[in-house]
């Protein structure tokens, strides 16, 4: 013991340990040192994450056990950081553009098919002194490539489609936008409306901080609505969910009235699947309180959107489907086992029976006491893969699940493709998902008012 601790103090002489070395301190036998290499691991980030893996198969338990803790924390932090991308393109045919910013950074944009076949003379120039955003590239490159994006279809029965699709346009569409790390807010229309009553009608289902008492006199104002329709974005290496209502934090007009609702009820938190509401975009409203005597714009709104957010991990699990019945596969995240495949008792279309397990210390593990984190199977789009011969996706839905112990028997039912001819995949990949939960914060100015 003597020894492991004349080490350990030699290594805490050391100005800029390595990850490794910090990864060692891990299991010293003070506390106060396990948990300042854990501190200094975790303000290392990314550039601490390839030693923390390492440590996973660590022999020494309390090794193990913090490596693990704090690969699930460096990971779900990276997820809140936006891609950088190097522009450095000088008369480029466009698809080569494309191609390029997808291989060195994995963020994934794809041209329509349209758009490929574009003559070679279409060809741009795109640079910038270092890296820029996501965002900001992709606004330079719809500029100047004369293209739009779309934010919408980023999921389908079975099937995750984690890119973003760049289509011809004359120039990209205009609107208010907000940038929040990967997340793009855009701001689409508001709206003001007032509904009249004649007569004592029933309360109508409306928002309850919009709802007026109505006096005896008739006719009389029943209700009014002032709110924001808006839409969050991810990056295409991400999906994500509402966690929470969107919070107001900040409303006011160019006379200095505030228009934020008050209100002292906490509000209730999402309930449902994430992997069932899990895509790409998030849609959401934001009502507002408007005075007899209003502004021209809302000088400044800020507020926070509460998301789920999730990627894949970069080491998938690869099972040949061709050969594995009755077999289990494994890796160090996930453990998958192919029992059979058979037709569904309803529809008579395939089905594969399978089940999953996850192995070690897992990400959905509670953060911030927020119920999404809690744990759960993964089984979901996000997930897992279903391939053809050609690698084209197959399109599932899950049919059933059934806890056994540690593993979780689940049903995929194979969507028939566009002939009708029943599927027949000859691939799964398993993905292991980085998952964590966050207010996003975001903020607009001078937005125009009725």
């Amino acid at each position: 013991m003597s020894g492991t601790v004349v080490v350990l103090g030699l290594l805490l002489t050391i100005a800029n340990p390595s990850p490794d070395l910090l990864v060692s301190r891990l299991g010293a036998p003070r506390y106060a040192d396990r948990e300042a290499a854990a501190q200094s691991l975790e303000k290392l980030g990314r550039e601490s994450l390839p030693a923390l893996k390492r440590a996973k198969t660590h022999r020494d338990t309390e090794i193990r056990t913090r490596a693990e803790a704090l690969l699930v924390k460096i990971e779900g932090r990276l997820l809140l950081e936006p891609s950088k991308i190097q522009l450095d393109f000088h008369d480029t045919p466009l698809p080569d553009v494309v191609s390029n910013i997808n291989s060195k950074t994995g963020v994934l944009l794809s041209l329509q098919p349209e758009d490929r076949g574009k003559p070679p003379g279409r060809r741009v120039t795109l640079t910038a002194p270092e890296p820029l955003p996501f965002w900001t590239a992709v606004d330079r490159l719809c500029d100047v490539g004369s293209l739009q994006y779309s934010t919408t279809g980023r999921q389908t029965s079975g099937i995750a489609d984690r890119s973003l699709q760049l289509s011809s346009g004359n120039a990209r569409a205009p609107g208010m936008v907000c940038d929040s790390g990967p997340f793009r807010f855009n701001l689409l229309s508001l709206h003001y409306q007032r509904d009249m009553t004649f007569g004592n009608p029933p309360v109508m289902n409306m928002n309850p901080a919009m709802r007026m008492p109505i006096p005896g006199q008739e006719p009389q104002l029943a209700s009014e609505q002032f709110y924001l329709r808006l839409q969050v974005v991810a990056e295409p290496s991400l999906f994500i969910s509402q966690n929470r209502p969107a919070k107001v934090l900040t409303a006011v007009d160019d006379l200095g009235q505030s228009l934020v609702i008050p209100t002292t009820i906490e509000s209730s938190q999402f309930q449902g699947d994430f992997f069932a509401a899990a895509s790409g975009h998030v849609p959401f409203q934001i009502h507002l309180k408007r005075p007899a005597r209003t502004g021209k714009v809302i000088r400044e709104l800020r507020g926070v959107m509460p998301l789920n957010i999730c990627a894949r991990k970069i080491d998938r699990l690869e099972i040949n489907l061709t050969e594995a019945t009755g077999k289990t596969f494994k890796n160090d995240t996930a453990r998958v086992t192919i029992h059979e495949l058979k037709p569904h008792p309803n529809t008579n279309m395939p089905t594969i029976e399978l089940s999953f397990a996850t192995i070690g210390i897992r990400n959905e593990q509670p953060v911030d006491n927020d119920p999404f984190m809690m744990a759960r199977p993964e089984i979901g789009p996000m997930n897992i893969e279903l391939l053809n011969a050609d690698d084209s996706p197959v399109s599932w839905y899950l049919a059933g699940t059934m806890q056994n112990g540690e593993d979780t028997r689940v049903s995929l039912a194979l969507v028939p493709g566009p002939t009708g001819a029943p599927p027949k995949p000859v691939k799964l990949r398993y993905y292991s998902l980085i998952r964590t939960t966050s207010d996003i914060p975001f903020e607009f100015k001078d937005v125009p008012m009725l």
